[in-house]
């Protein structure tokens, strides 16, 4: 929250996107724990989680949209977790710094290549009406 200024300076929409994105956190930690019990965010940002994460994504991106989602907020963590790990141990930053390696290398051809296959599946598939005779008529006389 204190990312988006101060709170006479914030809109309703910024407030959602914050909301939003912890449901969305939530959701990936939620499902991380059906594999791996007592699992917390700050360890599942690990390249050994990789996998995990992706497939989480998977299952979460109905849409272009939502695995793009992921992808940008799974990078803003890594930098989020560089950063305290500077401050506490190198250790967890060279994970953070790995784990985000991962992300912007592999992620769109193991996660958003499917939804980009939907949507243009979609597209393909989609009936496009015939114009209208009427409509016709009236480009001809123009």
């Amino acid at each position: 929250m204190s990312g988006i200024g101060r709170k006479v300076d914030q809109k309703q929409d910024d407030i959602y996107r914050v909301s939003q994105t912890a449901r969305i956190l939530r959701h990936i930690v939620l499902m991380a724990r059906q594999t791996i019990p007592n699992i917390y965010f700050d360890t599942l940002i690990e390249p050994k989680n990789f996998d995990l994460i992706v497939d989480i994504a998977k299952n979460l991106s109905t849409a272009l949209k939502v695995s793009h989602t992921i992808e940008n907020l799974l990078g803003k963590i890594c930098k989020s977790k560089y950063c305290v790990a500077l401050h506490a141990n190198y250790r967890t930053a060279h994970n953070a710094t790995s784990f985000q390696k991962l992300v912007e290398s592999e992620w769109n051809q193991q996660v958003n290549r499917g939804a980009i296959q939907l949507i243009q599946k979609e597209k393909r598939s989609k009936v496009h009406p015939i114009p209208l005779t009427q409509d016709l008529q009236l480009f001809r006389i123009c």
